[in-house]
């Protein structure tokens, strides 16, 4: 009977443990940035950000400065970056955190979502991947050294057509 109870806990323990998925936690967006926004409702909901051309697929962003907390990390002095598709719409978010907190960040979703996969290396950049979620690809991206300070928490809505849909 013990062997049963052992087993049958074990058995749950991963279902438990990464109980909210990377789908669930960002299927409308963040920040009160909201999948698939226009340009134009991001300049009028979050007048002052700054438009640039970037490398996304689109090649425009709209910088904006919301420095709201992820899993309990202060962002000060960060900025989110929406990037935009091909038709004016926001489809990625990079959520900018301080370098110092690369470890806690990285603990906080390995805790939250299960383990990443890699890191893998690209030049100066090390990136760390989960595994896509209800149309929802989870990437962190830091400088390899701290040196060059860089860290972000990229997002991107895969289906790219406005909120990820919920699990059935």
């Amino acid at each position: 009977m013990h062997r049963f109870v052992l087993i049958l806990v074990f058995s749950c323990w991963p279902i438990a443990t990464f109980a909210v998925g990377i789908g669930d936690e960002f299927a409308v967006g963040f920040g009160g940035v909201h999948w698939g926004v226009s340009l134009s409702e991001l300049r009028h909901q979050f007048p002052g950000g700054h438009q640039f051309f970037s490398t996304m697929r689109a090649g425009r962003s709209y910088f904006i400065d919301i420095e709201d907390p992820l899993f309990g990390i202060a962002r000060e002095g960060t900025f989110l970056t929406c990037g935009l598709d091909e038709n004016d719409r926001v489809s990625v978010l990079d959520i900018e955190f301080p370098y110092a907190q690369r470890e806690r960040l990285l603990e906080a979703i390995r805790s939250r979502f299960g383990p990443f996969i890699g890191p893998t290396q690209e030049g100066a950049v090390l990136k760390y991947k989960w595994p896509t979620d209800n149309g929802i690809a989870l990437v962190v991206r830091a400088t390899k050294e701290q040196k060059d300070g860089l860290l972000a928490l990229s997002i991107a809505n895969l289906r790219r057509t406005g909120a990820a849909p919920r699990p059935k």
